[in-house]
């Protein structure tokens, strides 16, 4: 009895684990399951799908803007314009609420040309070569205040264009002009003589 008593618990469990997936496989799911079913899988396999399209799209990408770079030095050199330095960092510190923020920024070139520095950054596409890309034009942007130089170049490859990017700058506002103050000044030194000489 003791035998069986330990025997048949390791029978029932294989007993279980063989038959549950054919148990399982008779038992008739509704159309509703069915479903449901058919919609996950169907939902895992699109996202995998799209997880895929979009790796393909991004390293196709990269591999036209590395194309690019490579490119874009001669071109550079084609316009007069000396290489310095590729893939260049600098770290520039704006304010919020008075603290300062450490901000990273990288480049694609610094150049220059008639003992000027210029800080250059290539783009391919159709879109991305023009200020009327707003993360463009942001971006070079940010680049006119953070590196220390004197222009900002924006490189078209597939175009072959070479231009300097140049953002208003508000003018500071100034005080009285001196000339303004020395006219006032002689108003006023004539008019106390005129009035010292009147007779009372």
């Amino acid at each position: 009895m003791t035998l069986a008593r330990d025997v048949t618990p390791l029978c029932y469990r294989q007993l279980l684990m063989f038959s549950m997936p054919r148990a399982f496989a008779q038992i008739p799911l509704p159309p509703v399951a069915l479903g449901l079913l058919l919609a996950l899988v169907l939902l895992v396999f699109g996202l995998f799908v799209r997880r895929l399209l979009r790796s393909r799209v991004a390293h196709r990408r990269a591999r036209r803007s590395l194309r690019g770079e490579k490119r874009a030095a001669a071109l550079l050199r084609d316009h007069g314009y000396r290489v310095q330095d590729a893939q260049l960092t600098t770290t520039y510190h704006p304010r919020l609420g008075g603290q300062r923020w450490p901000v990273v920024l990288r480049a694609d070139y610094l150049v220059a040309r008639h003992g000027k520095q210029y800080v250059a950054e290539v783009k391919t596409g159709e879109r991305a070569p023009s200020l009327g890309h707003p993360p463009t034009r942001r971006q070079l942007l940010e680049y006119s205040v953070a590196f220390e130089v004197d222009g900002v170049l924006l490189v078209d490859v597939e175009a072959g264009l070479v231009q300097q990017v140049e953002f208003p700058r508000r003018a500071a506002p100034q005080g009285v002009p001196v000339w303004l103050v020395g006219l006032f000044a002689a108003v006023v030194a004539v008019a106390w003589l005129v009035a010292g000489r009147l007779p009372p």
